[in-house]
């Protein structure tokens, strides 16, 4: 089992917006996030995190004793910067620094801040209040609210849409305008899709020994397809390649991280 390397302090006093921050996003998240979560949980910006190919920052750390998630704010639209991403978070999550990255985008942060914490309260609710809980819930709209039941699911995706009758005379105010919220979440959790993505992968980096975000950025330009692959060739190994192959993985670790 790998360990973390990070063990950022708890806390012991209520989490605090403390600004500046590095962008505006971030900024509102802070501002908004303090208001929800318990006394005991930490909430620390730009969080260093050493993975195999460098040193990453997440956006923020949100720490318990017994859980650290990533929040990172995406001022692009997800496709664009998603192959980056997914293996970006494959190192950091191969560093068990976090359990689970949740990417929030920046429109969505902006405009819709109660639905984004609403969606973070119903993956982790021990993080927040039972009053902050109770908040969220009326805070968010119902189209977000009828997506509450959010465990195992890496990506949810709300949208609010409206039409106007110009011959019926029926015109909506301007803040009704259709809107579309994107909530991600990357973990390693056994229930979750992307557990197979990140371990399957995560072992594929180490074996290959890839030493470079680059390298594994480009693997990742097709990960199913890699991972298929790689599960294959496994089975063709038979039991003293298997072994052999298992021991690399732990040697790997154990250099990686002691």
């Amino acid at each position: 089992m790998e360990r973390s390397l990070q063990s950022p302090k708890i806390a012991e006093k209520s989490p605090v917006y403390r600004p500046p921050y590095d962008s505006p996003i971030e900024d509102d998240f802070a501002y908004n996030a303090v208001k929800y979560l318990r006394k005991d949980i930490a909430l620390v910006p730009q969080h260093k995190v050493r993975t195999y190919c460098g040193t990453f920052r997440v956006d923020f750390l949100i720490a318990s004793k017994e859980l650290s998630i990533a929040i990172e704010c995406d001022g692009r639209a997800f496709h664009q910067t998603r192959s980056r991403d997914l293996a970006r978070d494959t190192l950091i999550l191969g560093s068990h620094a976090v359990n689970t990255i949740f990417r929030l985008q920046g429109n969505n942060i902006y405009y819709r801040i109660g639905d984004c914490l609403f969606l973070l309260s119903q993956c982790c609710p021990h993080l927040f209040t039972d009053r902050g809980m109770a908040n969220l819930k009326a805070l968010a709209t119902p189209e977000t609210r009828a997506q509450a039941d959010v465990h195992g699911r890496p990506f949810i995706e709300v949208e609010h849409s409206i039409i106007d009758d110009e011959q019926a005379g029926i015109f909506h105010d301007s803040d009704e305008v259709p809107w579309t919220l994107r909530f991600r979440a990357h973990s390693l959790r056994p229930a979750n899709y992307y557990h197979y993505m990140f371990k399957e992968f995560w072992e594929i980096v180490r074996y290959r020994e890839l030493r470079s975000f680059v390298e594994v950025r480009n693997l990742l330009s097709d990960p199913i397809k890699t991972i298929d692959q790689h599960i294959a060739w496994l089975q063709t190994l038979g039991p003293i390649g298997r072994a052999n192959y298992e021991n690399k993985i732990a040697a790997r670790q154990h250099e990686l991280y002691g």
